[in-house]
């Protein structure tokens, strides 16, 4: 692909960590221009000094109320991204009888909440651009749930669920819809 206007457009959430940051460079040897969306705007910058064809969009996920502005403003400038990698995750714990209010309420605003908002505002234009792929980072926890972690691993399951209903609503629309489960990562 000569011209970055020809280029296909990922979106990859958490882009400023370890995996999101993989992510972004895979993405990028592939060809694809990637909006590298993090909280970290620092790490944002130091990705973008690495990879070249990374734009970097500085979000904060728990902001849910202003994900489909942000949104919209992203598509309007970049196009409609036919690559998500969603990412970013948070794991935030403690024992269920001392866990707050805002610490399960971080967990999904970040783990599900955020990628359903996501699929939810960027899907339609994914099908009318023909298709894409959606990927999920879940996690082993999805799976095998652990002490002192009620609120991730709660999240990372109901982040499953949404997945598998993703896929077979989005199937006729052409974009595939898949997650993965690490386990830990250092």
């Amino acid at each position: 692909m000569s011209s970055s206007a020809s280029r296909l457009t990922a979106l990859v959430t958490g882009a400023a960590g370890g995996i999101g940051a993989a992510i972004a460079a895979r993405l990028v040897r592939d060809g694809l221009r990637v909006l590298a969306m993090d909280r970290d705007e620092a790490g944002l910058e130091q990705l973008q000094r690495r990879l070249d064809a990374v734009v970097c969009c500085p979000f904060d996920l728990t902001q849910i109320e202003a994900t489909p502005a942000f949104l919209a403003e992203l598509v309007e400038r970049h196009g409609v991204p036919t690559r998500l990698a969603l990412n970013a995750g948070v794991w935030p714990g403690g024992r269920i009888v001392e866990m707050s209010d805002e610490v399960w309420q971080q967990n999904f605003a970040v783990n599900v909440t955020s990628p359903f908002a996501f699929m939810r505002a960027l899907a339609p234009g994914m099908a009318r651009a023909g298709g894409g792929a959606i990927v999920c980072t879940a996690s082993r926890n999805a799976h095998t749930s652990s002490v002192n972690n009620a609120a991730y691993d709660a999240s990372k399951a109901a982040l499953l669920g949404l997945v598998r209903t993703a896929s077979g609503e989005f199937a006729a629309d052409r974009i595939r819809v898949n997650a993965v489960s690490p386990g830990v990562i250092s």
